[in-house]
């Protein structure tokens, strides 16, 4: 049981949490029936166990969670996936742990994370790294939980940005790193250079740790911000940290200054989302210069307050990439508004004027409730302003969008409704919502929709499979009600002769004679394609042959299951 991948200690620390798990473990996974851990007797009895048991029982179930394989060959109707309530035990008994404070040893917490680590299991991997803090909190020296936090991290490296939890352990990881970097050590790891901000700090940290210690706590502290609010515990370390300490406060203006001056930046390709191809700060530095704005409340100097309007302003500037709708860095406003808010509740008069000038200035909602709420400002004048916004951004919008689609949309709509439905009806279709027809079959429901890409007719064909072939009868939705298009078993394209969008401009003149050799199409060629998926040992036959896919005139968008064809083979008898 992880035996090849553990030292000697390690194995020897398993096999003897295995030995006082094992018995009580077997027992409430054989009664789970994937509901909460203390709804079944034996579920129970395992919450109740003396804690330094509890800590065996977290090892054994990391260890099975990592080599557990998923099951996605379980269905249920319409395909959707089901867990089955097995697959659900260990994350279940780990997430009711995690709330406990228990007995971790230097060695659990590296042997959690070592088991976590390889294979990689992303909830396993999120305990052990909250065991590992555990026992950092009680011995923030212990060099054998850094460094086997300092070997997670290079594993977090490889693992995809975008998968779940990846990017918060990321920093979490990081910042613990940071924070218990040994005395006289910069650890600059919590700051990121893939941006042009990064940079700029780092070479400030370095220069000011030079003559002051206090330069690797703060780092670590503004790491961790990681919640919008932080805690009491945050807010104290970082007072005593910065009060009255000059270096802090030219640590933190450069942090601050530097967001403000700093120019967009490519975004690394294995990072790039929807937030844009280029940023303003990554996402880890994003959290640290949220950090800096929050920590800045407690500087004592002139330049704080107004610095902290700018950081609001450039931080929540809209992206100037289209459809990118996020705001640069959210994170940064919303710390310097709260740190605006904490100003001004202690009386400085500079601050509740700045923020009064934001509410007049921000574009974005969420951070004019956050203004709002700082100013007292009634509820009334805040619907107000936010219809303001609204008003000011349909016109931006409307100002700047292309009228062509819409005319396109239009155009289509007038054709569908003199040429399209009347054949369409013709087949046995019924009209569905929208520019959607549906007609119903014993053994399937076979749509058509019609739609624009660009100012091009696009007509997409869609196959709804009964879940069981060999019923006497299949019962549908009505149309107003039929499931997603994302729940389609076959999703496909009526393609004109180069393989694309069929090549009917909707914008250009003559558009009627045009769009009767889309309808000839459809009911020559997309309509029998349809009609074929009704036959259950067709439709079988058309899957094993993968024909679904190289019909002349089809192009196959997606395809719903993977494995479609076995179950309609098997359940059509062929």
């Amino acid at each position: 049981m992880r035996g090849p991948d553990l030292d000697d200690g390690l194995r020897a620390l398993l096999e003897r949490h295995r030995e006082r798990a094992i018995d009580v473990v077997l027992v409430a996974a054989s009664t789970y029936d994937g509901g909460p851990l203390a709804d079944t007797a034996e579920g129970r009895g395992l919450l109740a166990l003396a804690p330094e048991r509890l800590v065996s029982v977290a090892v054994y179930v990391v260890a099975g969670a990592v080599q557990a394989q998923p099951l996605p060959e379980r269905f249920v109707t319409e395909d959707l996936y089901r867990v089955a309530a097995s697959d659900l035990f260990a994350s279940t008994v780990l997430e009711s742990l995690r709330r406990r404070r228990l007995p971790y040893s230097a060695q659990d917490a590296r042997l959690l994370l070592e088991l976590a680590c390889s294979p990689f299991e992303v909830g396993a991997f999120d305990f052990a790294v909250a065991a590992a803090g555990a026992v950092l909190r009680h011995d923030p020296a212990d060099l054998l939980v850094v460094e086997g936090l300092t070997r997670a991290e290079r594993v977090l490296r490889e693992q995809p940005v975008h998968r779940y939890l990846i990017p918060g352990l990321r920093q979490k990881v990081r910042a613990m790193i940071a924070a218990h970097a040994p005395a006289g050590l910069l650890d600059l790891s919590a700051v990121e250079v893939t941006d042009h901000w990064g940079p700029v700090v780092r070479a400030a940290a370095e220069r000011i740790a030079e003559d002051w210690d206090g330069a690797q706590p703060l780092l670590a502290r503004l790491a961790a911000a990681t919640q919008a609010r932080p805690t009491a515990r945050w807010q104290r370390e970082v007072r005593e940290l910065v009060a009255g300490s000059p270096p802090a406060a030219e640590l933190l203006r450069t942090m601050l200054e530097a967001l403000v001056a700093a120019d967009l930046a490519p975004v690394p390709p294995d990072e790039v989302d929807s937030g844009g191809s280029t940023w303003l700060v990554s996402r880890a530095n994003a959290v640290v210069v949220r950090g800096a704005a929050l920590a800045s409340r407690y500087v004592d100097a002139a330049w704080v307050t107004p610095l902290l309007g700018q950081v609001v302003l450039r931080g929540a500037a809209s992206h100037p990439q289209r459809f990118v709708t996020v705001a640069l860095c959210a994170k940064a406003a919303a710390g310097a508004v709260d740190a605006l808010e904490a100003r001004s509740r202690a009386g400085e008069a500079a601050a509740r004027e700045q923020l009064e000038q934001l509410f007049g200035e921000l574009t974005r909602r969420e951070l004019l409730k956050r203004v709002a709420a700082a100013l007292g400002t009634p509820e009334d004048e805040l619907r107000r302003r936010a219809r303001e916004v609204g008003r000011a951004k349909d016109q931006v919008q409307a100002a700047q969008a292309s009228r062509a689609p819409r005319r396109a949309q239009s155009a289509l709509g007038r054709v569908t409704r003199t040429q399209v439905r009347p054949a369409l009806l013709a087949a046995g279709f019924t009209a569905g919502p929208g520019q959607s027809f549906w007609r119903r079959g014993a053994r399937s429901v076979l749509g058509v929709r019609l739609g624009v890409a660009d100012t091009a007719a696009v007509v997409t064909l869609a196959v709804w499979l009964a879940t069981d072939l060999t019923a006497p009868q299949l019962e549908v939705l009505p149309a107003a009600e039929m499931p997603p298009v994302a729940r389609f078993d076959v999703l496909a394209r009526l393609v004109g002769p180069e393989r694309g969008h069929w090549p009917v401009r909707l914008d250009e003149p003559g558009l009627e004679g045009r769009m009767a050799s889309v309808v000839h199409a459809l009911t020559e060629v997309g309509l029998p394609w349809l009609a074929r998926w009704d036959h259950p040992r067709t439709a079988a036959e058309m899957l094993a042959a993968r024909d679904y896919a190289a019909h002349p005139g089809i192009e196959v968008a997606t395809f719903g299951s993977p494995d479609l064809a076995e179950r309609v083979a098997r359940r059509a008898g062929g």
